[in-house]
């Protein structure tokens, strides 16, 4: 097995854990609490610890990508065993933000610098029906078994997300002399950002465009369960989002390839838009279901599109870990002022208007950097495009 290949493995294991449990976590407190603001305080917690863990790890995560992989599993592994032993409480919900945020800190920036100096070629369509497969099966199994009467059914998920975490260590161990290797030859001298017009534009793009992963990640499901959808067909909205991811990502690439930037950007947003439009004035739950999957699927025309021609141009730069850093900084802070605002203004149309705002944002972020790429700020020299890993 390939280093890269452990990494990969890594992240599948990580992910069929995060699709048994972390997914649900915010739909288990409003459950337990009974309170959509506990709900939603939760992901602002998740979005300010990450930026604080993000902030203090940065030159750890460059320098131990391997160390700090290791221990973003101890937050992992701590947040089952919480929720399956410990009764749901306010302080409960609080301890899993803070948690949440930290695993978020210590994993991206890591794994993130990895994959971009790894030379290793990977075969990302087994490796991606690979991944659906486990996502799928396990949110489905994990939702039916949270929606049951089956005795000790959420110990039992517990557990399962603990084993799975645990497990995504063994790749790493196995490949941890190849890997330090990849560590050690990402640790060349670096220079910081170019202080240009294009860097500063593209950080601000990115601080608007991630703003709408936790709306359709954890808010969208939150809004679906206080409007009365199960969690099972919450759990069946996932499956079908991870069936599809397989079709759209390749679909963006393509559209990557074509020069297609503005367009592919310009679908997730109208997609996105419509999927609030949808959750807005269609509240039913066939209707909201469509939603999620849609708000789901459109950052994937964002992401993907842009995600790779911005590690280019850091790698063309040679300040590959100066434009992660503040690529995943960026991304955590309009994410975090949403949701200090909800505190005073605790509506799910606060968020959703929000959300919609920033996307706009992105459409004409996006059709400004591309005018600065067409007058010669983006270089044309061609440099291997590296693997693009899900969302952050």
């Amino acid at each position: 097995m390939k280093a890269i290949n452990a990494v990969y493995m890594h992240n599948v294991f990580n992910g069929i854990g995060d699709s048994i449990i972390k997914v649900f976590v915010p739909i288990l407190i409003l459950q337990q609490l009974g309170s959509v603001f506990f709900a939603i305080l939760f992901v602002g917690l998740y979005c300010f610890v990450s930026l604080i863990t993000e902030m203090v790890f940065k030159k750890p995560s460059f320098d131990n990508s391997i160390l700090m992989l290791l221990l973003h599993i101890i937050p992992l592994i701590l947040m089952p065993i919480l929720i399956a032993f410990c009764p749901f409480t306010v302080t409960l919900s609080i301890l899993l933000g803070i948690l949440m945020g930290l695993q978020h800190g210590l994993y991206w920036t890591p794994i993130e610098n990895l994959y971009t100096y790894s030379k290793s070629p990977i075969n990302m369509a087994r490796y991606d029906a690979f991944c659906v497969s486990g996502y799928l099966v396990f949110s489905l199994l994990s939702a039916f078994l949270l929606d049951s009467t089956i005795n000790n059914s959420l110990l039992i998920v517990c557990i399962s997300a603990t084993l799975f975490y645990a497990l995504s260590i063994m790749p790493l161990f196995v490949k941890r002399n190849d890997l330090l290797l990849i560590n050690k030859n990402a640790l060349v001298k670096q220079e910081k950002c170019p202080k240009t017009s294009f860097y500063k534009l593209y950080i601000v793009f990115w601080a608007f465009a991630a703003t709408v992963v936790p709306i359709y990640a954890i808010v969208i499901p939150v809004y679906m369960f206080a409007n009365d959808c199960s969690i099972q067909l919450i759990g069946i909205a996932y499956a079908i989002t991870y069936l599809l991811e397989i079709g759209i990502d390749y679909l963006c690439r393509l559209m990557r390839l074509k020069n297609q930037h503005i367009l592919s950007v310009a679908i997730g947003v109208v997609i996105f838009i419509a999927s609030i439009v949808v959750c807005q004035f269609f509240v039913n739950s066939i209707m909201l279901t469509i939603a999620c999957i849609a708000s789901e699927l459109s950052y994937l025309f964002i992401y993907i599109t842009m995600q790779g021609d911005f590690l280019m141009q850091i790698q063309q730069d040679n300040c590959t870990q100066d434009g992660i850093y503040w690529k995943n900084i960026a991304s955590n802070v309009l994410r975090t002022v949403m949701i200090l605002v909800y505190i005073f203004v605790p509506t799910f149309e606060f968020i959703f208007i929000f959300g919609c705002v920033c996307m706009v944002v992105t459409l004409i972020l996006t059709i400004m950097l591309l005018q600065l790429r067409k007058y010669g700020t983006l270089r044309k020299r061609h440099v291997k495009a590296p693997l693009i890993l899900g969302d952050n």
